[in-house]
């Protein structure tokens, strides 16, 4: 049994007796009721709560059901020593506040834990696993539907939620903890493996919101992998170095920071960075990832000597401008090598990318002969686009190699970055720059 979204009375009108069952299992419906701590019986098959508080859920062992526990409109709640196993989700939560979910041990084909606009929870000592592989992304994570997320845990328009010492594993779509529109989220000592965490982003200034990105609390005791996670925002940062040693790397409204020497794979975005500047990302590994840097309005900053490798895109820019990538190697990215998009001018006309001396081999099902099929990167505007040469240099392409017939090392035509020749290298190298 479901409740689906509505007013209060939606999950509050109703009369579910315990003589209804799942799996022979009594369903509990609490409503309109301070129930002063008492406990949901231990045979329970599934258990809903709406305008409830005070209520205690514990030693329940609920199975192969869509979803055992709902809670709606309820606070004080506490939901412990749980086994939610085999479901679609594990625990719903709509407009639940200060209640405490710990000890739980949770695996789910959906989201594990589903929190939509809660406040002053605490998550705490859960083992969470995700059942399913997530699907690759046969588009940006900005055009992702909600009902294609499938992360352990799902904040939507959350507040002053506290995640502690939780093992979340999984390897899902878009990563394990998804963070939606959501402001002063903590997160200390939790252990994940997979994908990592992402916040979401809007496509248009006006719906873009600083705190929804600057206003946590993500500690470097949280590990991906078994590597730290790092979390910079909110400050000019010097030039300091982000330690060699990250899992993930997630930075928001920060200027003067690098990122040297890294190597990160098997995650969702390695590093994502949002509204900053004179970010530099040099020297470093990205391998096997869904994105390998995920750049959202980010100026005046340069990516150069790196290899990403094996990802479904390697680099992903979105009302970006005024970038310098240079030198690094794409190769056999499944999709494209670069996908740029500007939707609005956050930067000054003329503050274009400029993209060359890079190595694009084989990225985009791309083969050794030039299909307009598989271009290997996408500058897809609409309004500015990039400058994919330098002083004469341009990119090589393993697709665009020949003729040379004045032997300069410059292919003799332009390599086409789209179908109308818009956006086009005008300076392809013959060979790969050394």
């Amino acid at each position: 049994m479901f409740l689906t979204y509505g007013e209060v009375s939606n999950y509050t009108s109703h009369k579910i007796t315990p003589d209804n069952t799942l799996w022979g299992k009594p369903i509990y419906y609490y409503k309109n009721a301070n129930m002063h701590n008492i406990t949901v019986p231990r045979n329970a098959g599934q258990v809903i709560v709406a305008n409830v508080s005070w209520l205690r859920i514990e030693n329940l062992n609920i199975r192969n059901v869509f979803v055992p526990v709902e809670i709606y409109h309820s606070s004080h709640i506490t939901i412990k020593n749980c086994a939610l196993t085999e479901n679609e989700y594990g625990i719903y939560l709509i407009n639940v506040h200060r209640s405490v979910f710990a000890y739980n041990r949770i695996t789910s084909t959906c989201q594990n834990i589903l929190m939509d606009t809660c406040t002053n929870c605490i998550v705490e000592g859960n083992e969470m696993r995700h059942l399913m592989n997530g699907d690759q992304l046969s588009y940006p994570l900005i055009y992702l539907a909600y009902e294609d997320i499938s992360s352990n845990i799902l904040m939507y328009k959350c507040q002053d939620d506290i995640f502690i010492s939780n093992i979340i594993k999984g390897y899902t779509t878009p990563s394990n903890v998804y963070i939606i529109q959501s402001e002063k989220i903590r997160m200390y000592k939790n252990a994940i493996e997979g994908r990592g965490i992402t916040f979401d982003f809007p496509l248009y200034t006006h719906e873009y919101i600083s705190s929804h990105y600057t206003s946590h609390d993500i500690a470097s005791n949280n590990t991906l992998w078994g590597k730290p996670i790092y979390y910079y925002k909110n400050a000019n940062m010097h030039n300091a170095t982000v330690p060699h040693n990250a899992g993930q790397v997630i930075v928001a409204n920060v200027s003067w920071l690098r990122m040297e020497n890294l190597n990160i794979s098997s995650v969702f975005a390695p590093v994502t960075v949002y509204n900053s500047s004179h970010i530099v990302i040099k020297n470093s590994s990205f391998k096997e990832n869904e994105y390998g840097i995920y750049f959202i309005k980010v100026y005046e900053s340069e990516i150069s000597y790196n290899a990403l490798m094996n990802n479904t895109y390697g680099i992903y820019l979105l009302n970006s401008g005024g970038n310098i990538i240079h030198r690094n190697t794409f190769a056999y990215n499944e999709r494209y090598a670069i996908i740029i998009e500007d939707y609005e001018l956050y930067y000054h006309k003329g503050d274009e990318n400029t993209i060359y001396c890079n190595s694009f081999l084989y990225n985009n099902g791309a083969v050794g002969v030039y299909d307009p099929d598989h271009i290997q990167a996408c500058d897809c505007g609409p309004r500015i686009h990039s400058l994919w040469y330098l002083n004469g240099l341009g990119n090589y392409w393993s697709d665009w190699t020949s003729p040379d017939n004045d032997g300069d090392g410059i292919v003799d035509e332009p390599y086409m970055l789209d179908s109308l020749g818009r956006v086009r290298d005008d300076y392809p190298l013959a060979s790969p720059p050394t």
